[in-house]
């Protein structure tokens, strides 16, 4: 079964707004797992206004930190990143560089895993290569 997630993620994200605009009021929270940049600041900026974005990272999954900066692609804010111990690290802001932080944990693809990307999630493994 391919794995799908990511495009989920990305999905999810644009969903926030779909939904936000067509159902004024309504409170919203986004929890992503391993989702790609999806928009350049100002679209982040006017999603994250929309309501809680949480974005969960794995390890040295290399999927969040793609498309790359350079492109003035970002990340909404929110991010909590699982770090090798399997710790739960909060990362408040966008892009978020501290070393704990996935950016910190791979600052290009040459080190990311995909493995990671899988999971583990708090124990769950999100599909299969």
């Amino acid at each position: 079964m391919p794995n799908n997630h990511l495009l989920g993620g990305a999905i999810a994200i644009i969903a926030t707004v779909h939904l936000a605009i067509q159902i004024p009021g309504v409170n919203l929270r986004t929890i992503t797992y391993g989702s790609p940049r999806v928009g350049n600041q100002a679209f982040v900026d006017f999603v994250n206004g929309l309501g809680v974005m949480n974005r969960i990272n794995n390890k040295q999954d290399p999927v969040p930190i793609l498309p790359g900066r350079s492109f003035n692609f970002a990340h909404t804010e929110g991010e909590i990143h699982i770090v090798n111990s399997s710790a739960w690290v909060s990362c408040p802001g966008q892009d978020n560089t501290n070393s704990q932080c996935t950016i910190g944990y791979v600052p290009n693809i040459l080190v990311g895993n995909v493995g990671d990307h899988l999971g583990p999630y708090d124990g769950v493994y999100l599909g299969q290569c």
